[in-house]
């Protein structure tokens, strides 16, 4: 969003070869003369002064990213096929689940008159709290412990007479079938391994650091719900596929479980099924509505559905709410500065106050020995940090080149902590910290040069996806390393850096292609598309003066571009103008007059809605419409050239006359 009292350029196109070029400042319009020559020749708005972070370095002179150069093709590439439907739900073969038993006695079934009919008498009894315990001595363990409840065998404990190693004793029970996870305590130390299909769980003996785990004990009990949501809750290996497919084991055995619902809205929101992810997360919140993290993950999809005014309602019930631990209530401010600055109209200085608070309250527990309260706030002061960033970089503030590269490196240290404390991976972290830099620089409108970041997302993008194994989180991966690349993309547009702008676009369009099948129909992505095709087709235009070329990808772009910008991108409806205009004068230069005029008219529009909303400038308005005065000329539509001209010429005399004090 353009800041009252800011003057800014936008950069609707560089200096296209030898054409004729204005530079437009919105809310006024520069009063050198323009030339007029036959035939007419159409001008575009130019960012050749726009700051840049070096400005000892010419653009010119700043090598793009080291990578191997695609050969651009003669046809765009395919558009993606979009559709109105979801993707098909994963269909998933059903596991044995079978409880294991122990000498015929299987916990979950075997009444206690059947136990002592296979066992006989237990050699001591103890009753407390509705729970009978018998014990028993049964060859080769040290000791066997039932428990009863109701007149039936819920568990049955077995003592090891000497301490085994897990992967033998797999292999002794023959669970090696079965997928386990490690469970671990509160402060991170691994107790136990569980095998969820045979409800057989191995209790680990006290061991020094750097010693093998050992098993001292075996339980047995029946396969429950629980068990199935454990384990995609310690999944560390993101594996969706089994996630959703024990998830719904989880559903079967307990419908009611609210945990089985957010965690499938988690997994969902990751890979794009927008729809089915707010399904489930307002069925979490149904079943446990006090429950401050199910609300949390509510008002993020919240937030990804542009359902901003739901999403905040929600977030301010959090805040307000007495007693509400200080990792969550800082997830809470981390949303809300998200919907301050990401808005239809934008608070940046709302936001970062948000942001703020978040790590305030974050470095107040970020040291626990709660391992789920650690990364709850290491993961909110990671993301405040990075929000600060963006909200100090689109916002009009001073001294954003000094203090936005702090909030950025805030953000790194503590996706470095989450790292060493072993509570996040890597690949995941890494994105995030360069797809919000990225956007940071993005928004800056120059100020920053993008390039190292890009560098660093083109050298690490491939080895991450190349080593995730679970198809549905390499495609969130390749997603979210298109998103990164996108916005390195916008940035170096507004430096002019063309070659980087394909090379950078035309792999996250190859990106995005390749994960679109699992994503849900949404206007935010075919928004994405078609700024990516516009930006190469753009490079094109101006960089290399190949208009043809440029129409191809334009072709494409407006396949996405002609339809309504998403809300939340609707903001920007100037810069979503000057495109049109932009690649009218690419058709124009074509011959393909007609297309040229429409899409000209089309970005006119759009731009008078800018100047209306007190966006922009009328001086915004000069290039469509002296674009249009000289192509109207050409076709030999004199009234309508008289007409535009006259428009354009009421904004140069505008900007001539002196103000009055």
């Amino acid at each position: 969003m353009v800041q009252k009292g800011r003057t800014m350029v936008r950069n609707l196109g560089l200096r296209w070869g030898r054409s004729l070029f204005m530079l437009v400042v919105w809310g006024s319009v520069s009063a050198a003369a323009f030339a007029w020559r036959e035939p007419p020749v159409l001008r575009f708005a130019d960012d050749e002064n726009a700051p840049v972070a070096e400005p000892d370095q010419q653009d010119q002179d700043v090598a793009t990213p080291v990578v191997e150069r695609v050969t651009l093709p003669e046809q765009p590439q395919p558009t993606l096929e979009r559709s109105s439907r979801e993707p098909p739900e994963l269909s998933a073969d059903l596991p044995n689940i079978n409880a294991s038993s122990l000498r015929g006695v299987t916990p979950g079934i075997t009444s206690m008159a059947k136990l002592r009919e296979l066992w006989g008498k237990s050699q001591k009894t103890v009753q407390q709290n509705g729970v009978e315990r018998l014990f028993y001595e049964i060859e080769p363990f040290a000791g066997v412990k039932v428990e009863i409840v109701d007149d039936r065998v819920v568990a049955i404990h077995i003592k090891l007479a000497a301490l085994a190693a897990p992967e033998s004793l797999t292999k002794e029970l023959d669970l090696e079938p079965f997928r386990s996870f490690d469970l671990p305590n509160k402060r991170g130390v691994l107790v136990g391994k569980v095998f969820p299909e045979r409800g057989v769980t191995y209790i680990y003996t006290d061991a020094k650091k750097d010693q093998p785990l050992r098993v001292s004990h075996i339980s047995l009990e029946p396969t429950t719900a629980d068990f199935f949501v454990l384990r995609v809750i310690y999944d560390t290996s993101h594996s969706y596929q089994n996630n959703l497919s024990d998830l719904d084991h989880a559903q079967q055995l307990d419908p009611e479980d609210a945990r089985v619902y957010w965690l499938k809205a988690k997994i969902q929101h990751a890979i794009g099924q927008q729809s089915r992810a707010l399904v489930n997360a307002r069925e979490a919140v149904r079943r446990e509505p006090q429950a401050v993290s199910l609300r949390l993950t509510l008002a993020k999809i919240l937030i990804s559905k542009a359902a901003e005014a739901e999403a905040r309602k929600v977030l301010l019930a959090i805040v307000e709410q007495n007693d509400i631990p200080a990792d969550l209530l800082a997830g809470a401010h981390v949303l809300l500065g998200a919907i301050d600055a990401q808005g239809m109209q934008p608070d940046f200085e709302a936001s970062t106050d948000h942001f703020m608070e978040a790590v305030r309250l974050a470095k107040t527990v970020k040291n626990s020995s709660n391992q789920e309260v650690f990364r709850n706030a290491q993961m909110a002061l990671l993301e405040a940090n990075l929000g600060a960033a963006y909200s100090i970089c689109a916002g009009n503030w001073r001294g954003k080149r000094e203090m936005a590269p702090r909030w950025i490196h805030q953000g790194k240290r503590a996706a470095r902590d989450i790292v060493e404390n072993k509570q996040g991976d890597i690949a995941s972290l890494s994105f995030l910290v360069l797809e919000k830099s990225l956007e940071a620089y993005a928004a800056a409108n120059g100020e920053f040069d993008p390039a190292q970041e890009a560098e660093a997302v083109l050298r690490e993008g491939e080895r991450i996806v190349a080593a995730a194994k679970d198809p549905l989180y390499k495609k969130e991966l390749q997603w979210r390393f298109a998103q990164a690349l996108f916005y390195a993309v916008e940035a170096q547009h507004i430096r002019g850096r063309h070659e980087a702008v394909k090379v950078l676009g035309e792999k996250a369009l190859k990106l995005l292609l390749e994960a679109s099948d699992s994503r849900s129909a949404d206007p935010r992505n075919d928004y994405l598309f078609g700024r990516l095709y516009f930006y190469v087709g753009a490079a094109l235009a101006i960089g290399d003066e190949d208009h043809q070329a440029a129409s191809l990808w334009y072709a494409r772009a407006i396949e996405f571009l002609q339809q309504t910008p998403p809300p939340a991108h609707f903001r920007h409806v100037e810069r979503h103008g000057e495109r049109f205009v932009s690649m009218g004068l690419t058709y124009w230069e074509i011959g393909e007059q007609t297309e040229g005029v429409e899409l000209t008219q089309a970005g006119l529009r759009l731009m008078q809605q800018a100047v209306e909303q007190e966006k922009v400038g009328r001086g915004a308005l000069f290039v469509p419409l002296d674009n249009l005065s000289k192509m109207h000329q050409t076709l030999g539509k004199t009234e309508e050239a008289k007409k535009y001209a006259r428009q354009a010429e009421s904004i140069t005399t505008a900007a001539k006359t002196p103000t009055r004090r």
